[in-house]
């Protein structure tokens, strides 16, 4: 009976600990190209001591959108591992180095599969998927669901030979609670591509080849947990840049989970994305306060040094390092009591053309004492220097005769005097302003002097306006069809007709005002009354023409008066129209000679016929090889328009 009742409590704590079992806290996941369309793919795994083991292989899923026929899948197998991973101190030890330790630790394990895709596509989609998620405060029931990661590449043409971008730390981070943290994770990217890095919510759900992951779903905290400023409980301190660069105060004492996407372009083009999941064990640091200070107010001269100076103290028998990775170029940093309670840093710069207007520079403090439970505290001292640039004025440029522009300087509260250097002093400006209008009528150079900055210098440059000048001289008539003389409600079409204007740009007037949408070289209305007066004004945006702008004259228009009133030499009809191009002239005439003309909707002459006749009444038949459209015929001073259909 005891050996069944042990049998069975056992089994309860082996159902148990399958239950709340829980081993992968973080992962990288990356590929190598190797040779035409073989890569080599990535997965590293970190693994928390305290749960499950590793497994001893990962499914990878390759999928093509392009053509999903060419679907397959492959197995990441043991590449590497077990890799160990220290705290801050390395002599700490973890749960991993000893069973008694109450510090979380972790494993690497390196897992790879080189494979050869079928074919080129812009958007393979690759994933893994394993047994299962770690414990993380900032995710509900972790441990339920798998691990998840994704890359999205494009192997067609000049990309097939690209390899990833992937980080050269370790994923899991120890953080004191409510201290400055930082992780610079450095990244290889061996192709030289442009990267952005940006957070994710973490997914989960995929058991196999053709399951659909979900994001996970966070814990309700205060504040939420929400992207980008608090993936965890960070009370929003969260940062993260495009190096990856993370910094945040973590605020509530455990295991928490972020993930990153880290996409790559190539001459702004998407070229590939992979994914990273981090775990961030935030816990009860020893507290030593670490004063630190920097100079202010310090002003930055364009080719005049200056001199920081950082301080950090702390109590005595700490261990105080300071550092500065990311000088900007031609900067120098000496460091005076490292290794001591109290350390200082003097940095020494000269500003250059461009710094301006502020500066930063970040010097870090390390205390390295190593006291438990290990985590080595990060300050970083940030200085904002205010950088007096010289002065930026406009570039040399070209106008043309007869046009305005604009000179400016900029960059600092100083005095303005512009000058004329030579050529033409035509102005509309203010000539002790930052800014000035000029409108030369020949080449012109002009000085601008600026004086009284906070540095005590004086700046002085040239700005030269060349004017060109042309002997094209652009012209623009108008002609109407059928006439200017139209009952009201009738359809009339203007022509416009340019001369020397290689682009010629239009707009449509009625009595000087601008008809809306009226842009090109007709003007087809129904909708003018008696007196409108129709003109059109051409800008011509060749090189310099003179004139740019001109206006047409106008056509006065006589709206109302019925067309056969004005007919004083006789009264015509054609039949049939519509027509194919055959048609009859037919109609009365007082004079003995009979004119006919035949034009196109733009004024082309086609057809030209005189006679004369010894009586009154015309019966012409007329026969036309014309394409379908619209046509006038005038015969004397009558004026019919015609439509010819298909033949």
């Amino acid at each position: 009976m005891k050996l069944c009742k042990l049998a069975i409590l056992v089994s309860i704590l082996l159902s148990f600990h399958q239950t709340f079992a829980n081993s992968i806290a973080a992962g990288d996941f990356y590929y190598e190209w190797q040779s035409d369309s073989t890569y080599r793919f990535f997965l590293k795994l970190y693994i928390d001591c305290s749960g499950n083991a590793e497994p001893s292989s990962v499914p990878m899923c390759l999928q093509n959108p392009c053509n999903t026929s060419l679907n397959f899948t492959a197995t990441l197998t043991k590449f590497s591992g077990p890799g160990s991973i220290s705290v801050s101190c390395s002599k700490v030890k973890t749960i991993c180095d000893s069973p008694a330790s109450n510090i979380p630790g972790y494993k690497e394990w390196i897992y790879s599969a080189t494979v050869t895709l079928p074919a080129q596509c812009n958007a393979w989609h690759i994933f893994a998927y394993a047994p299962s998620r770690n414990n993380s405060l900032n995710i509900a029931n972790p441990t339920s669901g798998n691990f998840y990661t994704e890359i999205g590449f494009d192997n067609t043409g000049n990309f097939q030979g690209n390899s990833s971008v992937h980080f050269n730390d370790k994923p899991v981070y120890y953080a004191g609670q409510f201290m400055p943290f930082g992780a610079i994770p450095g990244i290889t990217n061996t192709d030289g591509d442009s990267i952005s890095v940006e957070l994710a919510q973490p997914q989960t759900g995929v058991s196999s080849c053709s399951g659909t992951p979900t994001n996970v779903t966070y814990v309700t905290t205060s504040p939420l947990i929400a992207l980008p400023s608090n993936p965890f409980q960070t009370n929003n301190s969260f940062t993260l840049n495009d190096s990856g660069i993370v910094t945040f105060n973590g605020a509530v004492l455990g295991k928490n989970t972020a993930c990153f996407k880290i996409t790559e372009y190539r001459n702004n083009t998407l070229i590939g994305y992979t994914m990273r999941e981090a775990q961030y064990y935030v816990m009860q640091p020893y507290r030593l306060s670490t004063t630190v200070t920097s100079s202010s107010n310090i002003l930055g001269c364009v080719g005049k040094p200056f001199n920081l100076l950082f301080t950090a103290t702390n109590h005595p028998n700490t261990n105080l390092v300071m550092t500065a990775d990311s000088l900007p170029q031609g900067a120098a940093i000496s460091y005076y009591g490292q290794h001591t309670d109290s350390v200082s840093a003097v940095l020494s710069y000269t500003p250059q053309p461009g710094d301006g207007p502020v500066k930063r520079f970040i010097v870090t403090a390390i205390d390295s004492t190593c006291y438990p439970p290990g985590i080595v505290p990060y300050y970083a001292i940030s200085n904002y220097v205010k950088i007096a640039d010289p002065m930026i004025i406009s570039d040399d440029t070209t106008i043309c005769i007869g046009d305005t522009v604009g000179l400016w300087a900029q960059y600092g509260e100083y005095h303005y005097q512009w000058q004329l250097l030579n050529g033409s002093a035509n102005n509309n400006g203010c000539w002790t302003c930052s800014s000035l209008s000029v409108f030369p009528n020949t080449t012109s150079t002009y000085v601008i002097t600026s004086s009284g900055d906070s540095c005590g210098v004086n700046y002085s440059d040239t700005v030269t306006v060349q004017v060109k000048t042309s002997n094209q001289h652009p012209t623009i008539s108008i002609s109407t069809y059928p006439d200017s003389v139209i009952t009201f409600g009738q359809q009339v079409l203007f022509i416009a007709a340019t001369t020397n204007c290689a682009q010629p740009l239009y707009q449509w007037q009625v009595n000087g005002v601008d008809v809306p949408g009226e842009t090109s070289d007709s003007f087809l209305t129904s909708g003018l009354i008696d007196a409108d007066l129709v003109s059109c004004r051409l800008l011509c945006a060749d090189t310099c023409p003179q004139p740019r702008y001109s206006t047409s004259s106008g056509i006065k228009m006589s709206v109302g008066i019925r067309t056969i009133q004005k007919n004083k030499q006789g009264n015509f009809n054609i039949y049939p129209n519509p027509n194919n191009g055959s048609f009859t002239l037919t109609g009365t005439t007082q004079n003995a000679e009979c004119r006919i003309f035949i034009t196109d909707i733009i004024g082309k002459q086609l057809y030209k016929k005189s006679f004369v006749t010894a009586v009154k009444h015309i019966n012409e038949q007329i026969e036309c090889n014309f394409s379908p459209g619209t046509y006038f015929l005038k015969v004397n001073d009558q004026t019919i328009k015609m439509v010819v259909d298909a033949k």
